[in-house]
């Protein structure tokens, strides 16, 4: 077999060979043959514009001693110096070696503290340690470096820092004084499409036009980079259609609006054919402590796996369910397997309309970055990021691990928030459903059961819905009401989730990692 891989758009000719969408940030236009000696690859909405951060991977493969004709019908993309902006990369092979950019497997070359990009089969920014996915040269090209790391927190594991108090110290890197002094001016080292901080003179996002502190390089830095800064989108359409201010505080009002707007895009959402729930026996909010078992049978009597859980966002969302331990206390190493199902889960939500509608709504509040990548680095990072729940003695938990898939804490389940992990358990003959405490519109049910040897009293969790909405819907309250009950009506009935942070420890120069989400 012979394997090429084309990234964007092309008319080509083949021999006996096929057409397969190996990938994409989004969905990456038709293509009119699977199969067969020619075939044509267009971008999303050619002839008009594609969108901003496509990422588009077609793979071609024909029979040994074949050859691949690939004619350019029509070409145009964003201009931009030695094509850094869009371009079309064409590879003869999918191994690493033959998709190798120059850079990607290396820190060199002003990768240290880039975001994470799945396109690098290794990663250069302070997570990469975390996961297990740091480039062989990070230590030597990054840790010595304050590129990405003005302001950052002290950490004891780095050679030399880059916060205010390491000239006191005498233990600055060697290039703090070139790059950190500045920092706070300027937009340069990577600060372009960053939520406003206050300890910095100026901003570089894109709401500092409209409250006059954007940097002098603002322009320069930031408008004229087609990596880091993507098209706003006009006010009204979209997420921002449920915005009625860009003050970063979001009223019930627009909540609702959004969260309706949310509920209506969820096109994956199951229908009610596609499972089937029998409650049984209601445990009265009193004696949630007495364990009564009140339901003799299963609480799902159905699920249409081959039509549902196939569906791209459950499959990815499915392929995390074996990642964790339950257990507190015990270190939860993630696996270089693990990064790429949770890099697969990331970039196929991603896509969807529940998640665009999210950011563009959150961007234009001025509480998220108005880069998509960069939005959905931080949403990584929020909901994945691994933290202690056991005062330091292990990395044991994370904001997905509690809220979706739940956890054993001083004897009993905590969190566990998502009702495809319960079909899963309960297929599994892992739990045993005790009855309902209250089954509320549109779909949001509270149960008991036993998993293992262990209860959960009263898990609430949305029912129906795709991982991406319940996602979102959490996101959505922690990002605009954090440590609070978040209060919004949607598909006619009122609906309230409480959310809450995680204060031990943080990401992001500060940012606080989720702890937990649900509805009550």
């Amino acid at each position: 077999m012979c394997t090429w891989l084309l990234c964007l758009a092309s008319l080509l000719q083949l021999a006996a060979g096929a057409i397969t969408q190996t990938g994409s940030t989004y969905w990456c236009g038709p293509q009119d043959m699977a199969e067969g000696e020619s075939g044509t690859i267009v971008s999303v909405n050619h002839p008009s514009r594609y969108r901003n951060n496509a990422d588009c991977a077609w793979q071609i493969t024909v029979g040994e001693g074949n050859t691949v004709s690939i004619t350019f019908d029509a070409f145009d993309i964003e201009d931009g110096p030695s094509c850094g902006y869009d371009y079309i990369e064409i590879y003869d092979g999918m191994d690493a070696k033959s998709m190798d950019r120059g850079n990607s497997s290396s820190c060199a070359n002003g990768r240290c503290g880039e975001l994470m990009n799945p396109a690098y089969s290794c990663q250069c920014n302070d997570q990469c340690a975390r996961y297990g996915d740091c480039c062989a040269d990070y230590g030597a090209e990054c840790q010595g470096s304050c590129y990405g790391r003005c302001g950052e927190d002290y950490n004891a594991a780095n050679s030399c820092h880059c916060n205010s108090r390491c000239q006191e110290f005498n233990n600055c890197c060697s290039d703090y004084n070139n790059i950190c002094p500045n920092w706070g001016n300027s937009c340069a080292n990577g600060r372009c499409g960053e939520l406003m901080n206050t300890a910095y003179s100026c901003q570089c996002n894109d709401q500092c036009t409209q409250y006059g502190d954007c940097c002098t390089d603002y322009g320069a830095q930031c408008q004229g980079d087609g990596g880091n800064v993507v098209e706003p989108v006009a006010p009204g359409t979209g997420g921002t259609a449920c915005a009625t201010s860009t003050g970063s505080s979001a009223s019930s009002t627009e909540l609702s609006c959004l969260a309706q707007l949310l509920w209506d895009s969820d096109v994956n959402r199951a229908s009610g054919s596609q499972y089937a729930l029998n409650l049984q026996g209601q445990i009265a909010q009193s004696a949630v402590s007495q364990h009564r078992d009140l339901a003799s049978a299963n609480l799902f009597t159905f699920m249409d796996e081959a039509t549902l859980l196939t569906r791209d966002t459950y499959s990815a969302y499915v392929a995390l369910f074996d990642n964790y331990v339950a257990s507190t206390g015990t270190n939860e190493v993630v696996t270089s397997a693990e990064t790429a199902e949770i890099n697969a889960f990331i970039n196929v939500i991603q896509g969807t309309d529940v998640i665009i509608k999210l950011h563009e709504f959150l961007a234009y509040k001025g509480l998220a970055s108005s880069n998509l990548a960069t939005f959905m680095a931080d949403l990584r990072e929020m909901w994945f990021g691994l933290y202690s729940r056991s005062s330091g003695a292990a990395m044991d938990s994370s904001g997905f691990e509690h809220v979706f898939l739940g956890e054993f804490k001083s004897g009993r389940v905590s969190g566990f928030h998502n009702w495809i992990t319960m079909y899963l358990l309960e297929r599994d003959g892992q739990a045993d459903y005790h009855g309902y405490i209250w089954d509320k519109q549109p779909g949001i049910l509270a149960a008991q059961l036993k998993w293992g040897s262990l209860y959960k009293d009263l898990g609430s969790m949305f029912y129906g819905t795709s991982p991406e909405f319940d996602l979102a819907m959490y996101t959505m309250c922690y990002v605009t009401s954090p440590d609070s009950l978040c209060r919004f009506n949607m598909a006619g009935v009122s609906v309230a989730i409480q959310t809450w942070s995680w204060a031990n420890s943080s990401y992001g120069g500060g940012k606080r990692y989720l702890a937990s989400a649900y509805a009550a």
